[in-house]
This record gives structure tokens, sequence and C-alpha cells, in this order.
């Protein structure tokens, strides 16, 4: 047998014609799928808890559109981190910072639809589509948000936004 071929878990064959990958490596990338969307039957929160992430996102994109800064700290962990739309990293208090009162500005109301909310645990990953009526132009965002629940609270750790082209540019 080929030196290459003993030594590649990968192979069962005598020789590089009669390749096989073993059964259980046939097998393992649907098992690492089946796990990561949870129909192994995981660690699901308790019934309800898809409303009170939708809640609590709700909360979060009413409080940061009203520019209120003390609902925005209490939402928010201490490690939170966004992600903007430009692909900036800001961690909890750059963040914040741009809440500030002096900072108001007038804000186009937004409405959220929930493409989907995964629970495990005291953890909730959420995906969302934020549109708003920007003059001019109708803006839309993908948000991806991670929560972990505190006490009974969720709290955001982490958020994520994609600019959505519009439907004239898409065909580029």
């Amino acid at each position: 047998m080929k030196e290459s071929l003993r030594r590649n878990p990968w192979r069962t064959a005598t020789s590089e014609r009669d390749f096989k990958p073993r059964p259980m490596l046939r097998a393992f990338p649907w098992l690492c799928i089946f796990m990561a969307f949870g129909t192994t039957g995981g660690a699901q929160g308790p019934p309800g808890d898809e409303d009170g992430v939708k809640a609590a996102i709700r909360a979060f994109l009413q409080a940061e559109q009203s520019y209120d800064r003390a609902s925005l700290e209490r939402m928010t962990d201490a490690g939170y981190t966004e992600i903007s739309p430009v692909g900036e990293i800001d961690a909890r208090d750059k963040f914040l910072e741009f809440y500030a009162p002096d900072k108001k500005q007038a804000v186009p109301q937004a409405s959220i639809s929930f493409e989907r909310v995964s629970i495990s645990g005291n953890m909730a990953v959420t995906l969302a589509t934020i549109a708003s009526n920007i003059p001019g132009n109708r803006g839309r965002l993908r948000a991806t948000y991670l929560l972990r629940r505190t006490s009974g609270t969720w709290k955001m750790v982490q958020a994520q936004f994609t600019r959505i082209r519009s439907e004239e540019h898409t065909s580029e």
C-alpha cells in the first residue's frame, strides 16, 4: 500500500483508484449540520421565549430610534459589540456614544420582520429584516442579533447589520 494512503484517514482503499471515504466520515458533515440547527433535540428554551426575544429586539430598536441611551445601557450586555452596515466594529462604549443627547437627530421610523429565531438554553440568535422609509430611498437592512438571557431578561450581546441592495442594483 502506498504510504500516502496509509496516513490519510479519509482513505480505505489500497490504491488511488479504489478511493472511498470511511462511512462515519461521510456522515460527519450532516451530523454537524443537524447539530447546528438544533434538530437533534438540544437544549431549547421554554415555550414562549421566541416572543420574549422578539419583544426585546423591538424594544431595542425603539430605544435606538428615540435615542434612549439609558434604556440601551440596560438592554445591552457589558461586552456588547455592533458591526455596522459599512463594516465598522463598535464596542459598547462607542455604540452608546452615538446615542448621547447632544447627538440626537431625526430618524425615520423603521419596521422589523423576523426571519428566524433560534433559542438554545440562555442564548438566542435572530435573523431579521429592518425596513425604513428614507426620503428618496427605501432602506432595508438584514440584521443578526445575538442575545443572552440573564435573570429572566434578554440582553443584546452582539448585532450585525448588512445593507440589502435595492432591486434595481441586484441584476448588476
